[in-house]
């Protein structure tokens, strides 16, 4: 592609073989042109989702029906090993639906390492449609905005730790707010050997996930998230233990195990069936949410999303309403925000409080203490406090 490569190959091999420059010039202009005419498939283009036959697109339309559709997305979360955490698995799972809305989620999963943060993000990516997931164990910074046009767009983004994705924060940022990037840089033409601007654009808008063992987040990117700690308790650790035993000693459990293959392929066709539509909350005029901290104005617009998002997992049994020009909405229902505000209420208190994760954990194990002591005076050294 280059006009001063091709001239010196030209002169090099006419100059070795006895042959006219400018005949092999031509020739290598011809097959340029040739080239030109090939239009491969982009490597990084997600296989095309695969067709339903009419049995699987109706189980899939009687699972997105179920009245206690939330609890079986649970009960399917458990068989496919995530035991208990029930908050944190279903806010995930809905970051990862909300990426066919206008304005998609984010979430960080924060806990200590063993935790099971990784776990939990590998149940959403399993249960996510594979056309429909971009996953990523590292990026560069500016890798994202070479991708092609409308290769994110919709999308969920997933990055397996904050430390792969901290080069790229910015562009994911910018994602996450403009819901596109655009990049320009000087490039050189390959014929003239000029420097011309090249505008690069990448359309949005993403769901995003990631992991993190680090307490202490970016305020620039835990405002645009839904920070969600994880159980850490020995109780948890307990019903692990339990759920790792039964699921080897149990017939019953071991067959469900083996057939998780066939459960995720329910929850992609369930997915695929979720059509883009905007959500109405008719109440919406009657919510009222805190407004001491500044990045409440992020939170709150993030809560009323994550009320979008329950109503439009739920879009196969609520009413839609025809807004013309080929336009369609859900309605949100009451229900729908009381989801939203058993889910949102423990990851907004953590998100606004300025304690640590340990100084939280000391502060409830000292309220837990009192509660228990007659005594008016009880004092603690500072080494029991540690």
């Amino acid at each position: 592609y280059s006009s001063k490569a091709r001239r010196t190959f030209a002169n090099r091999a006419a100059e070795r073989f006895g042959l006219d420059a400018r005949l092999i010039e031509e020739q290598l202009e011809d097959l340029v042109e040739r080239l030109e005419l090939f239009q491969p498939l982009e490597p990084d283009q997600p296989p095309p989702a695969p067709e339903m036959s009419d049995e699987e697109r109706e189980e899939a339309l009687a699972y997105l029906r179920r009245p206690d559709l939330v609890q079986a997305i649970l009960a399917d979360m458990e068989t496919l090993g995530a035991v208990g955490e029930e908050e944190a698995k279903l806010l995930a799972f809905l970051v990862g639906v909300s990426r066919k809305l206008a304005r998609p989620l984010s979430g960080i999963l924060l806990s200590g390492s063993g935790a099971g943060k990784s776990s939990v993000a590998e149940l959403v990516e399993a249960l996510t449609p594979p056309e429909e997931v971009v996953f990523y164990s590292r990026i560069s910074a500016t890798v994202l905005y070479y991708q092609p046009a409308d290769f994110l767009r919709h999308k969920l983004l997933m990055l397996e730790e904050r430390a792969g994705g901290e080069a790229a924060d910015y562009s994911i940022r910018t994602l996450q707010s403009k819901r596109r990037l655009t990049l320009c840089v000087t490039v050189k033409d390959p014929q003239t050997g000029e420097m011309k601007p090249r505008t690069y654009e990448v359309e949005g808008p993403i769901a995003y996930l990631e992991t993190t063992t680090n307490p202490y987040l970016n305020p620039e990117n835990s405002s645009r998230c839904f920070e969600i700690p994880l159980d850490e308790s020995a109780e948890q650790t307990r019903r692990i233990h339990n759920h790792q035993r039964a699921m080897r000693g149990q017939l019953e459990r071991l067959a469900r195990r083996v057939r998780s293959e066939a459960l995720c392929k329910k929850h992609h066709n369930a997915q695929r069936l979720l059509e883009p539509m905007e959500v109405w909350i008719p109440y919406a005029d009657r919510l009222r949410f805190p407004d001491r901290l500044l990045r409440n104005r992020r939170d709150h617009e993030r809560f009323l999303c994550l009320i979008e998002a329950v109503a439009f997992l739920h879009q196969k049994q609520r009413a839609i309403h025809d807004l013309g020009e080929g336009l369609r909405c859900v309605e949100a229902t009451v229900a729908d925000y009381a989801l939203a505000h058993r889910l949102a209420q423990k990851v907004l208190d953590v998100a606004v409080d300025e304690r640590s994760r340990w100084g939280r954990f000391l502060c409830e194990w000292l309220e837990g203490q009192l509660n228990g002591d007659s005594r008016s005076d009880r004092v603690w050294t500072r080494r029991e406090l540690r």
